[in-house]
């Protein structure tokens, strides 16, 4: 099981929660079990079925690749979504 660190922006959908321990195979199962915790939270994360542009995924520290598809290790520890950071003139 893992810990879903929640991102400031979405904390009015947990009622303050900032940490979660979820369990799920893959991205979209973590995102569903989320989803059903918390609703509307998963009209946040996601657009047309995949990961919204301006958010990415980490999982261990590593930024995932495949969005929602991204396999959850059943080791893994942390599950962080993070805001995408615009930069440049």
């Amino acid at each position: 099981m893992a810990i879903v660190f929640i991102p400031t922006m979405f904390l009015d959908l947990t009622n303050g929660e900032s940490q979660i321990e979820i369990t799920g195979s893959r991205v979209s199962d973590i995102v569903d079990a989320l989803d059903s915790k918390f609703p509307g939270i998963r009209a946040r994360i996601t657009q047309d079925r995949k990961l919204k542009d301006d958010l990415a995924v980490a999982i261990d520290g590593e930024t995932c690749r495949l969005g929602l598809m991204e396999p959850v290790p059943e080791t893994a520890q942390e599950i962080h979504f993070i805001a995408a950071i615009a930069g440049g003139i």
